[in-house]
Parts: C-alpha cells; structure tokens; sequence
C-alpha cells in the first residue's frame, strides 16, 4: 500500500507529530511519502522521511497571516472550557480562519505540485494534518480514501457543528479547487474518513467519527549534554516555550516574568528560554538552547510549558505534573491548550497559571510551590501516565489505516 502524509508549511512540530505513523506504517512494509513545502525539505530529511517537496516557501506568508491576527483579550482566574470557544459567534470565527487562515495555506502551487505527484504516484491513501485541506482536495481529485490527522482539539469540526446546518464555509472556497483539476467534491472532503485524534481520553472534545491514537513524543535529531541528565540533589524544574510558537514568532510568556518566577525556589530549573536584556538569571536556573523532553521530562519533578501538543504528550509519557502558561496567539489556544489544560486542572495533575499575556513571577512562583509539595499533582500525573499508555499505539493504528484503504500489508 501507498500512503501520502501531507504535513503543513513552517511547523516541524506538525512534521514530527507523523513521524511515529510513518515509521509504524513502514515497519508494516508499506510505502510512505511525506509532502512538505520547501521551509520543511531539511527537517524532513533529517529525520529520515522522503517525499515531494510542493508548494511554495510559506514563511512570508505565514508573516502576512500573522498581521490579521485579531486583539485577544485578556483573561484571567481559572482555565477556560473548551466549549467556550466562539460561542457568541461561531460562524463568524469560521470565517475568520477560512478567509485569512485556511484558504491561504492551501495555495494554487500546493495542489498543482501534489496532484502532479499524485497521479504519478498513485497514492491508496492520503493522511493529512488538520490545516492542509489540500490534503482533503487532492483525495476527491484522486478519488482515494483520506482521513485528518489531529494535533489538538478539532476546532474547526466545533465551529462547523455550532455553525449549524446549511453553513458551508470550507466547502466554499475548497471545491473550486477540486473541480479545477476535473474532480467531484466527496462528501468527507473536509473531514476525511476518519480523524485520527491524538487527544488523551480525559479531554472533551466535538461529536464525530474519531480513531485515538497515543501521539508518542517525537523531538527530532538531538544530542544529550550529559551535565542535563545528572540527577539533582533537589527536586527539577524544566521550561520550554516549544517548537512551534518559537518558529512562528507568536506571543508568549516573558523570559523576565519566567525566570523572576523560579528565583528563589528550593528546585534546579532548566530553561529553554532566551534571557531578555536586563534579566537576572537565577542561580538555581541552567539556560540553554534545546533540550529532547522525551529524555528530560523523566526526571522532572514539574513541567512550565506553553501549551503545545507534543510537549503535552512528552508529560503524559514522562507522567510528569503540568504547569501551563498558554500562548494567546490568535485562535491556537482552542486547538488543544485550553481542552488540554483545563482537563490536566480537573484531574488534578497540574495548574493553568495564567495565559502568557497575564502572568506574573509571584502567580508562577505560588503555582510552583504547590505542586513541588503537593504530593497528589505527581500522583495524579502517574495515574494518567497509566490511562495514556493504554491508548491505541501507532502500530494499531497502521493496521485500521491498511483496512481502510481496503489491503493488508
């Protein structure tokens, strides 16, 4: 069987996100290609993968996305339900993302270059991450079976069902394409067969047809400095602002505000962060560039984190307590910060602090010492450590997905 991942421009978190899959699929002894835009070509093929390179370098675009990024306002005191999201107004938070976020990632030179591919190729599958419709458009052109690959909450799947019957703001602007290259609009363009949801099981999330999947920590070629593995005399502390945040530029919490926060703490912090001019680093803090948190998270005694997808799921595998600072980038908090968060807070293996643009060193520093205490955060973390193992593998994965496209390996 031939299966084609379709990963989405700039993010090599959402690359390495498919790398599990991938790697499952072809120890089945299928073959596996992986597009990626010309911003993705190095980190694909550092990590082994091969595939077309299609489409256009998005960076500057990404950029002119950013700039229509919306006022976001300012909340504080307990993490927000997931179900909050655009409920005064869903159809126009669906536009908003159609017309300056959607529509712009699926460009005319993307799905020229992966229907060019695609017929040559012949793909039986398509697995698309859940921002490259292009994924869903060349399925129908095609005419193969396709599911989404969630990262998070399925968002727009939320704002479609609260849109109501009727509204059809992704079809509006995806089967134009479709029917460019001579193809029938399917019915599950925009949804897939399937979306394979690597949401843990405690989290709410939207009605529809979802295969779990345990989204395994995958951090990309690293090498260990052996003095980061040494085991503390005292309890340690990482922070990490994540991969994807960083590469787009977006808001988050303040080195000064992070670092101000963990002074004084009976605790060694290591911190992935950059210090600000004119901040003092503590001297119970260890900066540096990157750390692999699939081999740090072991040995921590509490995780500060943005919010991101795969550093949730580092934490999950590690069983390691949460604190979350969410990013307030535009919508991104909707796609797994807030579900993630206010679930981690309900079972009581961690703490929303506050978002990036409210925090303060005293509110972090107080969360910390809570949870560094607090024996039942670290129990609690253990508990749902167990509950995530459970959840199907990648492996199982790939076989349902050989089912789907009607072979076995």
């Amino acid at each position: 069987m031939r299966i084609l991942f379709i990963a989405p421009p700039a993010l090599r978190s959402h690359l390495y996100l498919q790398v599990p899959l991938v790697w499952a699929l072809r120890g089945e002894g299928h073959e596996v290609a992986v597009a990626v835009h010309p911003d993705l070509e190095d980190a694909r093929a550092s990590i082994g993968l091969a595939g077309p390179t299609v489409g256009i370098d998005m960076l500057e675009t990404l950029g002119r996305i950013d700039a229509h990024e919306p006022a976001h306002t300012q909340t504080d005191g307990p993490a927000p339900h997931q179900q909050d999201y655009a409920a005064a107004d869903p159809r126009a938070e669906l536009e908003y993302l159609n017309t300056h976020f959607l529509s712009q990632l699926c460009e005319p030179r993307l799905l020229a270059d992966l229907v060019e591919f695609g017929r040559q190729w012949r793909p039986d599958l398509i697995v698309w991450d859940q921002l490259c419709y292009a994924g869903g458009a060349l399925a129908s052109i095609l005419d193969v079976p396709h599911v989404r690959l969630l990262f998070g909450t399925d968002g727009i799947g939320q704002l479609v069902q609260a849109s109501g019957a009727g509204y059809d703001a992704v079809h509006a602007w995806l089967d134009p394409h479709i029917e460019r290259y001579g193809g029938r609009p399917a019915a599950d363009r925009a949804t897939g067969r399937f979306s394979i949801d690597t949401m843990p099981p405690w989290t709410w999330r939207p009605e529809g047809d979802y295969l779990p999947m345990r989204h395994l920590a995958y951090n990309g070629p690293s090498t260990w400095a052996p003095e980061l593995f040494r085991r503390p005399e005292r309890p340690l502390v990482l922070i990490t602002l994540g991969l994807s945040h960083e590469q787009a530029g977006v808001a988050h919490a303040s080195s000064t505000a992070l670092l101000d926060g963990v002074a004084g703490l009976d605790a060694d912090v290591i911190a992935t962060v950059s210090d600000d001019p004119g901040t003092a680093v503590p001297p119970n803090v260890t900066l540096t560039r990157f750390v692999p948190l699939n081999a740090m998270l072991p040995h921590c005694a509490a995780l500060v984190h943005q919010g991101g997808s795969g550093t949730f799921a580092a934490a999950y595998e590690a069983g390691t307590p949460q604190l979350v600072v969410p990013s307030t980038y535009w919508s991104d908090r909707w796609f797994g910060p807030v579900a993630q968060t206010r679930a981690i807070v309900d079972e009581g293996a961690g703490e929303f602090v506050a978002d990036s643009d409210h925090l303060d060193a005293e509110r972090l520093h107080r969360s910390l010492q809570r949870v560094l205490k607090d024996t039942t955060y670290a129990d609690n973390a253990a508990r749902l450590r167990t509950l995530y193992q459970a959840v199907p593998s990648p492996n199982a994965t790939a076989t349902r997905l050989a089912e789907l496209a009607g072979t076995s390996s």
